[in-house]
């Protein structure tokens, strides 16, 4: 039982710092886009953002990954009885996650180039991005998760939402950017600082 419970401590550092690779990858789109987008005043922030945050991030994804101590993929598919019907929900979970992000950005930009809204592509983009937060805090019982998919779509539905005389493109692009790159990135930060207390939600959750 001991070897059963330590094997699924391992595994759930191991998955949490895959997530904060993630975030931290997503952290430099949403920032990129605002370089790329937002004109030549915000090239040089975001960059620096950029240069700063990364290797931050990968470096708490990295003492994350130490508590696994040397899990791996080997690891998942050696999985016997309640651990190997535990993996087997987590990746039904990721389906899912994945099915309603590609719908709902489907949706949103589908309805966005047949209105002729090219800037409302982005918003929809975070729209799914936020969304799939959800399934992931079920399966991993990481409750930043929930706070992750709430801030991301109310940033996104903001950027959607508002009306085009009071936001312009690039504007909004930019509003939108800054929002989920500050939203990434605080989800990072906060799973690599507090891993172990996310760790006793996971046990607990057993």
């Amino acid at each position: 039982m001991k070897t059963e419970d330590d094997s699924r401590h391992r595994q759930f550092f191991w998955g949490l710092s895959n997530g904060i690779i993630v975030l931290a990858l997503a952290t430099v789109f949403w920032f990129g886009i605002v370089a790329a987008f937002g004109g030549r005043p915000w090239m040089l922030p975001m960059a620096l953002s950029i240069v700063v945050l990364t290797p931050a991030l990968l470096f708490g994804a990295i003492r994350v990954r130490r508590s696994a101590k040397g899990f791996g993929m080997a690891d998942l598919k050696r999985a016997q009885g309640p651990g190997r019907d535990e993996i087997q929900r987590i990746r039904v979970c990721f389906r899912w996650a994945t099915l309603v992000q590609a719908l709902v950005i489907s949706l949103v930009v589908g309805l966005a180039m047949h209105y002729h809204r090219e800037d409302l592509v982005w918003p929809g983009i975070g729209l799914g991005v936020s969304l799939h937060f959800l399934p992931l805090a079920w399966a991993f019982h990481v409750r930043i998760y929930y706070a992750t998919a709430i801030a991301g779509g109310a940033i996104s539905l903001a950027a959607l939402l508002a009306p085009s005389a009071s936001l312009d493109a690039t504007t909004r692009i930019v509003f939108l950017g800054l929002g989920m790159g500050i939203c990434m990135s605080a989800t990072a930060l906060y799973a690599a600082l507090r891993a172990n207390r996310l760790a006793s939600g996971w046990d607990d959750a057993a």
